[in-house]
């Protein structure tokens, strides 16, 4: 078995990759300048916030223009806590301010169960308008009479501060991946790509949004606690819509759901001012430089740190394109074969009682004075298949849309069995059994979770553009849910009611 498929290493290695970057981070702490460890302190704050804007961007699909806002809650957090003389020190205050960023995250995000697009982004940007204002108005706790936020003892100069930051950059980054590949990871990535397709399948359209925007807003209450540590002195100013405005678009050009583009993101985002400054350039044509970059991103609908790894997988695909696919692992002996099985449905009749699975008595559907359905009457023996026939415009499409609870104003009763459907969601009937799919593809984009689904003869494991199974994280539908793509070729397996993941192959 190939070494990245073993379970193991597939537990270990984030937290390895993790001890790594730690150890990169004591070393720089030590080797750097004293100038350039406070702009790398300036980095690494800029990256968890940037890590947290991909959530909400990059995973889930949504525009939210206020990150630097949720990173002034947090801020706001840890001066008043210092203020107070809070107990348990600025490591706790730093926790608190996330989780304050992090309820306030949520406040923001209900208009996103309603809006979406460029509405939304108004609601994002109007918000962290209205919260620089009030920050201007009220100022942080200490700053007029110029209470200096206290660091951790053993953290207390720049260098120690900045090895702080990695610590917590890495622990950040370990949540994100993990949150990326279970449940919550899986209903962002729904919702990026099908909003009805992800209610359709049992999956919660408003859970998804409102735990992204929470994490989100959590990691931008980190950034802004961190800050506030780092300059001990908070100020209005350095969490304006402008830069909320740029963050947003260094995360679009840069690809922050990518872990790893986020921090080079955060990179950037004090690179580029830098540069500009030795040359002796006004520091706000940084803003510039981002939207550029920006724009280029958007209308060529890729992005700098997706393109830097298509050209490190492209490279990976070219040693390995004359590789021979076989279904024998690579410590098979020379005698193996492959074994092939069928199977086939059946069906115990025994166990059918003759109740219907579904009934539909007098469903009605009226837009205005069109009636689209009218007294529609019938039922679903078990075991059975049914045609719905009728030229365009017959109402089909608005049948399964109610019967399904995307048009929840109907007449009459549908039952699934002899449970009453009346008042419930496109998500709950899903969950119950009942579920539907659409004319165009609204099947969610794969989840992380890439596994192996076929040894090659020569090579350690196959090419990115063959490794395509996917592991469902969703609530579980009796359908075909794990795809493995071979060759062009795609392979669906049905949902084994005890296991928690699907390997086709």
């Amino acid at each position: 078995m190939p070494l990245a498929d073993r379970p193991w290493f597939r537990i270990t290695w984030p937290f390895a990759v993790a001890v790594v970057g730690i150890g990169v981070g004591a070393i720089l702490s030590a080797a750097l300048p004293g100038y350039f460890v406070f702009l790398a302190i300036s980095a690494v704050t800029a990256a968890i916030a940037i890590l947290g804007l991909g959530i909400v961007t990059g995973s889930a699909g949504m525009i939210a223009l206020c990150q630097l806002t949720f990173a002034a809650v947090g801020a706001w957090i840890v001066s008043l806590l210092n203020v107070m003389q809070a107990p348990g020190g600025f490591l706790v205050w730093l926790v608190l301010g996330g989780v304050a960023a992090g309820l306030v995250g949520i406040l923001v995000g209900l208009p996103a169960l309603r809006l979406r697009g460029v509405n939304l982004a108004v609601v994002t940007l109007g918000f962290a308008a209205a919260a620089d204002v009030t920050l201007v108005q009220i100022q942080f706790p200490g700053s007029a009479d110029g209470t200096a936020i206290e660091r951790p003892e053993m953290f207390s100069n720049d260098r120690q501060f900045f090895f702080l930051s990695i610590v917590v950059l890495a622990v950040c980054a370990l949540g994100v991946f993990f949150l990326q590949r279970g449940r919550w990871g899986s209903s962002w990535k729904a919702v990026a790509f099908s909003e009805r397709g992800t209610a359709a399948a049992g999956q919660s359209v408003q859970t998804a949004k409102l735990t992204a925007f929470a994490v989100s807003a959590a990691l931008g209450g980190i950034s802004g606690g961190l800050l506030a540590g780092q300059v001990q002195l908070p100020f209005a100013s350095s969490f304006t819509p402008l830069q909320s405005l740029a963050l947003y678009v260094l995360a679009i050009m840069s690809g922050a759901h990518l872990i790893d583009m986020a921090i080079f993101g955060g990179l950037l985002w004090v690179l580029v001012p830098e540069l500009l400054k030795r040359w002796g350039v006004p520091q706000d044509w940084g803003f510039v430089v981002f939207g550029v970059l920006g724009v280029q991103a958007l209308t060529s609908g890729t992005n700098l740190g997706q393109g830097i790894r298509n050209l490190i997988y492209r490279r990976a695909d070219r040693r390995t394109a004359n590789a021979a696919l076989s279904a024998l692992p690579p410590d098979a002996g020379t005698d193996a074969a492959a074994i092939t099985t069928t199977t086939t449905a059946t069906v115990d009749e025994a166990a059918l009682d003759g109740a219907p699975v579904l009934t539909v008595e007098g469903l009605t559907v009226q837009f205005g004075a069109l009636k689209a359905l009218d007294d529609v009457s019938f039922s679903v023996p078990a075991a059975s298949i049914m045609g719905l026939i009728g030229p365009n415009g017959a109402g089909k499409s608005t049948f399964v849309d109610a019967i399904s609870g995307f048009l929840p104003q109907h007449g009459g009763r549908v039952l699934l069995g002899d449970h009453d459907l009346a008042g419930l969601s496109p998500t709950r009937r899903a969950r119950l059994g009942l579920r539907r799919t659409f004319q165009q593809d609204r099947v969610p984009r794969p989840s992380p979770w890439v596994r192996t689904c076929a040894s090659w003869h020569g090579v350690a494991s196959p090419p990115r553009t063959s490794r395509r199974c996917w592991r469902s994280s969703a609530a579980r539908p009796p359908g075909r849910d794990c795809r493995a793509s071979m060759s062009g070729r795609a392979v669906w397996s049905r949902w084994p009611p005890t296991s928690r993941h699907v390997l086709a192959c």
